[in-house]
């Protein structure tokens, strides 16, 4: 439920306005005397006082029950924040080792194919004469 917080101000001025007014009505109308009228206003200004104190004191209970609001708020929105900082983190960090893995993989791939290369250029050169021996080999049988 909101509450303005003007409203707690307004009732405070309100209740006192009230106890004034009602105080000053009180001195013209009354048929008493000035020790009882005297009483009377000091009984009326104690009750106004205290609903002054009273409403304070409620007014004060809601600031601070407000402030308690801000602060769980705040500490749950910090809260919050490091849990999307650490899962962001932690998402980067599986990617970068996903990279990594994947560059591995694919160096291993080419050290693979560069030995079957170099293997297969081996094969070949084993199997293709010498240009000079060639010649020799034709002379001989002639």
């Amino acid at each position: 439920m909101y509450y303005d917080d003007h409203s707690y101000s307004g009732f405070a001025t309100g209740v006192i306005a009230g106890a004034a007014i009602g105080a000053g009505l009180a001195l013209l109308f009354a048929p008493r005397s000035g020790s009882e009228t005297r009483q009377q206003i000091r009984h009326y200004g104690r009750k106004t006082m205290d609903r002054v104190s009273d409403a304070g004191d409620r007014l004060r209970a809601r600031g601070s029950a407000l402030a308690d609001r801000g602060r769980d708020a705040a500490s749950s929105a910090v809260a919050r924040g490091r849990d999307a900082v650490s899962q962001m983190a932690d998402r980067g960090r599986d990617a970068a080792s996903a990279v990594a893995d994947r560059g591995r993989e694919l160096a291993d791939r080419a050290e693979r194919v560069a030995s079957d290369l170099r293997d297969d250029a081996q094969e070949y050169a084993d199997e293709v004469p010498v240009i000079g021996d060639a010649a020799t080999s034709h002379g001989r049988g002639h």
